[in-house]
């Protein structure tokens, strides 16, 4: 049976809240893993694949369903980035309180790169979304080259950087609160310095890591009322 709410609101240790706790952390893990295999799928034929490589590919509705089919992974992962998202930064701006700004920088962070994520991801499938369900004519070659490019684009540089508030403002709050531990928040750091070389894609991955690990931790302290507002992390 569900321990009923406190006075103040707050549900106690294995009652409601923890329950939804929970689901919110593990969806970025659930994210994790789908932004994944989304990225190693790999995108349509573009820059250095030539004409007739091109149309021949958006010509085969086999390829056409393939890209279709790929683009729901990175719709369903955003979806749980959010849910991820949400938690956190509850999490993030209980241990700040009302008057930081961190959490709040946090969060603008978060919903930027999934926007821009969720973008890119919709750009480089557009030629063929379009032939499947709009039923328009197959684009010209070089309409289909610059599409993914386009998505790659929003991904690896404002998405990217996007990301990057999100692990930096999360990882200050972390040394400042004690909300996360102290060796995650310096390790949030180390992946914001490498997410800087993210066009070069293998850095890329090293976000969805990051995202899984805080996952696991926040799992670990779902039960856990979250640090006061403003304390200070021992040691």
């Amino acid at each position: 049976m569900d321990t009923p709410a406190r006075g103040d609101g707050r549900a106690t240790v294995g009652g409601p809240g923890r329950g939804w706790g929970q689901v919110g952390a593990a969806s970025g893990l659930l994210f994790a893993v789908l932004a994944v295999v989304g990225l190693l799928q790999g995108a349509p034929p573009g820059r250095d694949d030539p004409d007739p490589v091109i149309s021949a590919f958006y010509a085969d509705a086999a390829n056409r369903g393939r890209v279709v089919v790929a683009l729901y992974l990175p719709s369903l992962a955003g979806a749980f980035f959010l849910g991820f998202l949400g938690h956190l930064c509850r999490r993030l701006r209980r241990a700040e309180g009302e008057a930081g700004s961190l959490a709040v920088v946090a969060l603008a962070g978060g919903v930027g790169f999934v926007t821009l994520f969720l973008a890119g991801s919709s750009a480089s499938a557009a030629a063929a979304a379009s032939m499947t369900f709009g039923n328009v004519p197959q684009p010209s070659a070089e309409l289909a080259r610059i599409l993914p490019q386009l998505g790659a684009l929003l991904l690896l540089l404002p998405g990217l950087f996007a990301a990057i508030v999100l692990v930096v403002a999360t990882s200050l709050l972390a040394l400042r609160t004690g909300v996360l531990p102290r060796w995650l928040a310096w390790a949030g750091f180390v992946a914001a310095v490498i997410l800087l070389a993210g066009p070069l894609f293998l850095p890329l991955l090293v976000l969805p890591l990051w995202v899984a690990v805080v996952s696991v931790v926040l799992l670990q302290r779902a039960g856990a009322a979250p640090p006061a507002e403003g304390s200070v992390p021992s040691g």
